[in-house]
């Protein structure tokens, strides 16, 4: 924001100067003082252009920064989203082995209570 008010400050300072580079031309002079506004007039707006193609090589400037900008945004942007997918299939696939890991406890505590039960049994068999 900062730049953007200081190129707006630096378009209107420019837009001043070309307002000032325009000297007063008399219409009503005398016919041997035409050449000399004429001279005035063509120097006049010879600054006017100049002054112009500064303001607009300023807005292109603006303009290419604002899309290097947008392009550096849309590439963080798109970082940022292949970072995201990478974290959710890491997280899936933690899912995964954690509820493996659950089945698999499941299974061993099963097998120990039918032990405990055989032994149980036996126990009870052999007295």
């Amino acid at each position: 924001d900062t730049q953007d008010d200081e190129d707006e400050d630096e378009a209107e300072e420019q837009a001043e100067e070309a307002e000032e580079a325009t000297p007063e031309v008399d219409e009503e002079a005398p016919s041997g003082q035409h050449d000399d506004n004429s001279n005035v007039k063509e120097e006049a707006s010879s600054k006017r252009k100049e002054v112009l193609r500064r303001l607009v090589d300023e807005l292109h400037r603006q303009r290419d920064e604002e899309r290097r900008r947008a392009a550096e945004a849309e590439a963080s942007n798109a970082e940022f989203e292949e970072a995201a997918q990478c974290l959710r299939r890491e997280t899936e696939a933690v899912a995964v082995v954690a509820e493996a890991k659950v089945e698999e406890e499941t299974r061993l505590k099963a097998a120990v209570r039918r032990k405990a039960e055989a032994a149980v049994h036996r126990e009870a068999a052999a007295a």
